[in-house]
């Protein structure tokens, strides 16, 4: 860039008058080119906080949550607020990523009978689809189980995979709720 100055000759100050040369047709490429970079640079370090911190995306690798969540759906979940009753979220047990649906929060006590449902807090909650509810086998849980500070319980929509909170308690290590599903095959 060329640059050349000169002394403003009407001015009583010294000031100076700048005239700038028009940039090469290299120069304005150089610069397009350094501005896409950058750019591309900002835009993939906000979306990597925004993933890592905000929310997620996940592929379901189960039926688990059948109808809600399907296999093979793809998931955005949010990490920021609270959890609470009917809220979907993606947990982790044992190594390995599920999603489930949160039926009791820190404090609540549950209740699953023997023969075929569950209450919180003394209440049979209302779901919007009932499903059939039984204690899991083999379970080391004892009834009326009360959800410890900073984990939820959580059940399966296909309440008969007992994988859930029904065999192993409340759960602490949360990734999120469920804020869009975009189904990816099979409707």
């Amino acid at each position: 860039m060329n640059v050349k100055l000169f002394k403003n000759k009407k001015s009583v100050s010294p000031d100076y008058n700048i005239i700038f040369s028009e940039p090469s047709e290299k120069d304005k490429i150089k610069k397009a080119r350094n501005r896409l970079i950058l750019k591309f640079l900002v835009m993939t370090v906000t979306i990597i906080i925004l993933l890592t911190f905000v929310g997620g995306i996940f592929i379901c690798h189960d039926n688990n949550m059948h109808p809600s969540v399907k296999d093979g759906d793809l998931v955005i979940t949010y990490k920021l607020g609270g959890y609470y009753f009917g809220d979907i979220v993606l947990y982790e047990h044992d190594g390995k990523k599920y999603f489930g649906r949160v039926t009791a929060v820190a404090g609540d006590t549950i209740e699953i009978f023997e023969t075929n449902g569950y209450s919180v807090n003394g209440t049979i909650p209302y779901e919007t689809v009932y499903y059939t509810t039984e204690r899991a086998e083999n379970s080391t849980i004892t009834y009326p189980y009360t959800v410890k500070d900073g984990e939820v319980f959580i059940m399966n929509d296909l309440r008969d995979n007992t994988n859930d909170s029904r065999t192993f308690g409340g759960v602490d290590k949360l990734y999120g709720k469920v804020v869009l599903l975009l189904r990816r095959r099979g409707f």
